[in-house]
């Protein structure tokens, strides 16, 4: 079956942070679907899809905003993948 994550919807309310991609742009970026499955799995990801409109975004419960890509891939991985980030060709 058709297990692509840009049409997933997860809503936690254990969740310390929301992001929000628009579909289209979650729909390209396989790097990005994979990371936020594995972010949203332990439920402390909000994960919001609008299929027209909006900017890519991560908000922390903390109210502290990142709009940049790979600052929110960054904050999401962890120091775990960061080095594997930096050593992908993308």
């Amino acid at each position: 079956g058709d297990n692509t994550l840009y049409t997933m919807k997860v809503h936690a309310s254990s969740a310390i942070a929301t992001l929000t991609v628009p579909a289209g742009q979650l729909q390209g970026d396989p790097l990005l679907q994979l990371v936020i499955k594995v972010a949203s799995s332990t439920h402390q990801l909000t994960v919001k899809t609008p299929a027209k409109g909006g900017t890519l975004h991560l908000e922390m419960l903390s109210g502290v905003k990142l709009s940049h890509r790979t600052s929110i891939l960054r904050c999401l991985c962890g120091m775990g993948l960061h080095n594997a980030l930096d050593g992908a060709p993308y």
